[in-house]
């Protein structure tokens, strides 16, 4: 792929995309993507903005999705931060600046890498999987409150360690995201999902930030109920994850103060991504034979908080 001129769409304008468009500005020509009343209101602004445990102003490339058909662009690598519900239709509209594109996916929950390879024609070479546990909060259009620091993880799908992910992951490392590469990433997905399952939906349903589960004793033991059915899906799959309980409290601590995607959702009277969380962990134990009750019931209540909001 080559650090040259790299150019870099980060599809998705949200808390992550910014937040990610922002910091790899720093050693990239970056093209930030999103609908075109969101561009319109960061335009406005002129810039990009991260505040709290990192600061700065960023100038980057602004795209509507609108606007896509009518640039003579190709990119060389696309970093997807758009919901998961909007994956496909979103990478669909990029197609035409991306066609020899690499696709790295920092989403929340299952399946996206799956998603993004049905899009661009079965390419399974150009789908890297991956995750950040970085905590953002947009705060408005173009700018967002870095509120918990923590370790991005990518890896080729296929458990081979290529140069591409040893690139990206190099010019992550360079502009300030701590990086590290994965042999096993679609474990580590599997993880990173089984922590988010113990900490999103019970943000949300409580509209409290993450560190007030470790703060209440019932909610901690909730929490560790959660985690305690993810960890028997993850033998069922066949992977041995170590210390899983543990991991979940460190990555509550990083971000105590950060509001989680699920809990913005929800303020905003949004959609969450809690099908590709608890929704996906609760249906994969079906398949396999596992009842996850905590996670069934966490699902539907947070289905019924979208309900009431819609």
């Amino acid at each position: 792929m080559g650090e040259v001129d790299l150019k870099v769409a980060v599809l998705g304008s949200g808390a992550m995309g910014t937040f990610f468009s922002s910091m790899l500005s720093k050693e990239a020509e970056v093209y930030l993507i999103g609908r075109s009343r969101t561009i319109s209101k960061i335009r406005e602004l002129g810039r990009l903005e991260i505040r709290g445990k990192t600061r700065g102003r960023f100038k980057v490339n602004l795209i509507s999705t609108e606007e896509i058909r009518k640039k003579d662009l190709s990119v060389d690598l696309v970093i997807v931060l758009v919901k998961s519900y909007d994956t496909r239709e979103a990478v669909e509209e990029i197609k035409p600046i991306s066609e020899e594109a690499i696709f790295l996916s920092l989403q929340n929950g299952i399946g996206n890498e799956e998603t993004i390879s049905e899009v661009i024609g079965g390419d399974e070479d150009r789908v890297i999987g991956g995750y950040t546990n970085h905590g953002c909060t947009l705060l408005y259009p173009g700018v967002v409150l870095h509120a918990g620091e923590g370790e991005t993880v990518i890896g080729d799908l296929r458990g081979r360690i290529s140069k591409t992910v040893e690139e990206i992951a190099d010019l992550f490392n360079s502009c300030g995201i701590s990086t590290r590469v994965s042999k096993e990433i679609l474990k580590e997905m599997w993880e990173k999902v089984v922590i988010n399952s113990a900490i999103n939906p019970i943000t949300a349903i409580l509209r409290i930030k993450n560190g007030e589960i470790l703060k209440r004793r019932n909610l901690r033991e909730l929490g560790e109920g959660i985690i305690s059915e993810g960890e028997a899906l993850l033998r069922k799959l066949g992977y041995h994850s170590e210390r899983l309980k543990d991991r979940w409290i460190q990555v509550i601590e990083a971000t105590s103060e950060n509001k989680s995607s699920m809990l913005q959702d929800i303020e905003r009277g949004k959609r969450t991504e809690i099908d590709y969380m608890n929704g996906a962990i609760y249906e994969k134990g079906i398949e396999m034979g596992l009842e996850l009750p905590l996670n069934w019931t966490m699902w539907k209540l947070v289905k019924s908080l979208e309900e009431k909001l819609w």
